[in-house]
């Protein structure tokens, strides 16, 4: 859920600038202290609301925040019609400075809780510490992954971390029949389809998995199947390795990439 903690500690930081910025806002009395209220509320907003968006996908450019400060910022400076070209830079650097300031502090917390909530996700959820799970714990694993996609499908999905374990620990042990799972849960909402990347599909092998898809009927498999030639294509899987990738979210959960079972 969304953290209004730092919404709340990123509008406050924004109170030191607010004598700088108010020489900046156009008219008197109520017209200025609204917009003085909205760049704060707005500037608290964003910087709590990134963070959370940032932490929930940790593969999403800082940039895709970056636009609606700047055009909040925008907005803002245009609402002062005596600004010219000299000193419009200026403001808008004055404007936009302190949601980026507010933004990277709210981020830090909240990157903090996600790294432990993902490694107590890894004590509970986590089969054998290489990623590799055995037949004993293939029916869990698979059943959790099925209950986090039908939660996705229904806009109720926890934590996307915890259908990204379950289905890595389905690419570490490498069953093709886990395929069409996989993907499953990478096209149950936008958030897993970002957070679970093509490779995790390939558990058996870039070659193998695109048999396997390709001799299997319906639309499900032809659509992931077109999914991985495209992102082959794009030099997606380029020395694309099994161990290499279970290794990177051996750390991405709080493990040692040479442990082994």
């Amino acid at each position: 859920m969304l953290n209004y903690r730092n919404c709340l500690l990123a509008a406050a930081l924004l109170l030191p600038t607010l004598p700088a910025f108010a020489s900046t806002v156009p008219g008197a009395g109520a017209e200025r202290l609204v917009a003085i209220l909205v760049f704060t509320l707005a500037g608290g907003a964003i910087g709590g609301i990134g963070a959370h968006f940032l932490v929930k996908d940790s593969t999403t450019p800082l940039f895709a925040f970056l636009w609606p400060l700047l055009a909040i910022s925008s907005f803002i400076v245009f609402l002062n019609q005596d600004l010219d070209a000299g000193n419009f830079f200026a403001a808008l650097l004055m404007c936009g400075i302190p949601y980026l300031v507010t933004f990277a502090i709210a981020a830090v917390p909240s990157a903090r809780r996600a790294r432990a909530f993902r490694h107590q996700l890894g004590a509970q959820y986590i089969s054998r510490p290489n990623l590799v799970p055995s037949d004993v714990a293939l029916p869990q694993l698979r059943e959790i992954l099925a209950k986090e996609v039908e939660a996705e499908r229904n806009g109720g999905g926890q934590d996307a971390d915890l259908a990204l374990l379950c289905s890595v620990q389905l690419f570490g042990r490498g069953l093709l029949e886990d395929v069409l799972r996989i993907w499953a849960a990478k096209t149950a909402s936008p958030a897993l389809g970002r957070k679970l990347d093509a490779r995790l599909l390939c558990g058996a092998g870039l070659p193998a998995t695109k048999a396997f898809l390709a001799a299997q009927p319906g639309a499900e498999a032809a659509e992931a199947l077109r999914h991985l030639e495209q992102r082959e294509e794009a030099g997606y899987f380029a020395e694309f390795s099994t161990q290499a990738h279970l290794d990177s979210y051996r750390t991405y959960f709080g493990l040692e990439p040479a442990q082994t079972a």
